[in-house]
């Protein structure tokens, strides 16, 4: 699937702003979670299978030899069409997101208690006031993975998400120490530079469909699996 930067490299039609973007992609979704129920395909589980194997291959071929991911990976909980990676990995170490009125994100761990939670206008679940991790952030001691959740990223990194900037926000303050993942599903992995790019846009640094990974930030995914070596070892 092709989104056209601009009239000339599209023979002259013009690409469409983002609003209409997000309409499209979100009905392609829409369209290959349909296909995949009709072809009793999981829709979700491989992608963060794909991640996990991916991660545990690198991490066992260091030199420390470390088996798996050894820190917390943030995930989201998700709504429509949105792959569903929950139940999938070790769930143990997954938080999710609130987003908060300043344009913030907060933290909470999942719970296998979450479904049965009251929902907001968003069927998105409202955790108790409680389970809100305040002043936790990703540092040197404890880097973190985050699956970003979007309709769509190209291969130049550039992801489009919602509208609400949430993600941006956070990934601009804490870029050094998270490794910003966007699993999508194959066809909507587009060409590089597909997607328009506002100056706020955080590009992720691994893409993640059901057949494989993408790593566009490999210096970066290189120092913080070192630093999570070192912290592993002790």
């Amino acid at each position: 699937m092709h989104c056209w930067l601009n009239v000339e490299q599209s023979g002259g039609q013009e690409r469409p702003d983002k609003a209409a973007l997000r309409r499209i992609l979100r009905q392609e979704r829409e369209n290959q979670k349909k296909n995949s129920i009709l072809t009793n395909l999981p829709w979700g589980p491989e992608h963060i299978a794909r991640l996990s194997e991916f991660f545990e291959a690198r991490l066992s071929a260091s030199p420390l030899g470390i088996p798996q991911w050894p820190s917390p990976w943030f995930g989201y909980f998700p709504i429509g069409s949105e792959l569903n990676l929950l139940g999938h990995g070790p769930m143990e170490g997954c938080y999710l997101p609130q987003a908060q009125s300043d344009g913030s994100l907060l933290w909470y761990p999942w719970t296998s208690s979450i479904e049965s939670w009251p929902k907001d206008s968003r069927s998105l679940p409202i955790p108790p006031e409680e389970t809100l991790l305040r002043n936790f952030n990703p540092n040197q001691n404890a880097p973190w993975m985050v699956i970003t959740p979007c309709l769509a990223v190209d291969l130049s990194g550039t992801r489009l998400g919602y509208g609400g900037g949430f993600y941006d926000r956070f990934l601009c303050l804490n870029k050094e120490f998270v490794l910003s993942v966007a699993c999508v599903p194959s066809q909507l992995l587009l060409d590089d530079h597909a997607l328009p790019k506002e100056q706020h846009d955080e590009p992720v640094d691994i893409i993640v469909t059901e057949s494989r990974v993408v790593v566009l930030a490999k210096k970066k995914m290189e120092k913080i699996l070192l630093q999570l070596l070192k912290i592993d070892r002790g």
